[in-house]
């Protein structure tokens, strides 16, 4: 068969009878409590626990979301775990413990309620002091389905950066004391470093949003609705639930959740203490496409 023919071959007609159909699998409500149990098991070694939903998508590689893989990464104390991710860059949350990470040359020290990012395509190595717990969160899916790589350290929207917890509650205190009405579903800091500022400011980078939110004891972040998937990991959740659809979810100490796009969900705190989340998001994909989606239920989509 000559280069013309394979060509006619190769084309395919297809005649969907929905426009949007594309046979693709929902994206689903979702609690990761068999992750989580390890992750908290003392017997658990050093290492990576994925959080992946890739049979559930139909994706042939690890993903979280179609986007977005989220995994936690168990360090005992002593100990180091290294790493090399395929992706724009790596986001990680301190759930507990305190040490340092090394990534192209930098070394970052955190500690517990700390954030810190790196760029993505580079060996890191982490080491703990303590008994550590960190949720990490890149794009690797993102460049699996794109078949692309990350762009050079040198090159990235995204610099090397530790968030710390107590310039992370001054911004919220910041947060708190606003008046006026309200614009957003909830009061939050979201993390960003210098190269983002001439894309899409505030995100973290192209593909990825990350923030810590929060809500009042007694009460509600009312429903609302945005195209961007979320993935929460549970810090304050005492008496915490959220209402995704007609499904309810409680929120466990260190519990990661996700959100559907275009699912209809609120959070609900009926416990004596603040509620407090990190949410990882997709959003910046849609920020820059201006279709982001977000609406109150009933209200047209902003």
């Amino acid at each position: 068969m000559n280069a013309a023919d394979t060509a006619e071959t190769n084309a395919l007609y297809v005649t969907p009878e929905g426009a949007f159909d594309r046979g693709l699998p929902p994206i689903p409500a979702h609690r990761f409590d068999a992750e989580r149990e390890r992750a908290l098991d003392p017997a658990t070694p050093t290492g990576i626990i994925l959080l992946d939903l890739s049979a559930a998508l139909n994706i042939d590689w690890p993903a979280t979301t179609p986007e977005l893989l989220a995994r936690y990464l168990v360090i005992r104390p002593g100990e180091r775990l290294s790493h090399r991710f395929q992706a724009t860059g790596e986001m990680h949350y301190v759930l507990k413990g305190a040490g340092r990470s090394t990534s192209g040359g930098v070394t970052l020290e955190w500690r517990a309620g700390d954030g810190f990012c790196f760029p993505g395509g580079a060996e890191t190595v982490h080491q703990a002091d303590e008994d550590t717990l960190i949720v990490s969160t890149t794009d690797e899916p993102h460049h699996r389905h794109f078949r692309t790589q990350p762009v050079p350290a040198s090159e990235s929207f995204l610099l090397p950066a530790v968030f710390r917890q107590d310039r992370i509650d001054a911004a919220l205190g910041l947060v708190h004391v606003r008046e006026g009405p309200v614009k957003t579903a909830g009061k939050y800091v979201t993390f960003s470093t210098g190269g983002m500022d001439r894309t899409v400011r505030g995100t973290l980078m192209p593909t990825m949003l990350a923030s810590i939110n929060t809500l009042e004891a007694g009460g509600v972040q009312k429903a609302h609705i945005h195209n961007a998937v979320a993935i929460t990991v549970s810090l304050q959740g005492e008496g915490v639930h959220s209402m995704i659809g007609e499904t309810r979810i409680d929120w466990l100490p260190w519990s990661v959740m996700l959100t559907p796009p275009l699912q209809q969900h609120s959070h609900h705190n009926e416990g004596t203490g603040m509620m407090r989340s990190f949410v990882v998001q997709d959003g910046p994909l849609f920020y820059h496409l201006r279709a982001t989606g977000f609406r109150w239920p009933g209200a047209t989509a902003g």
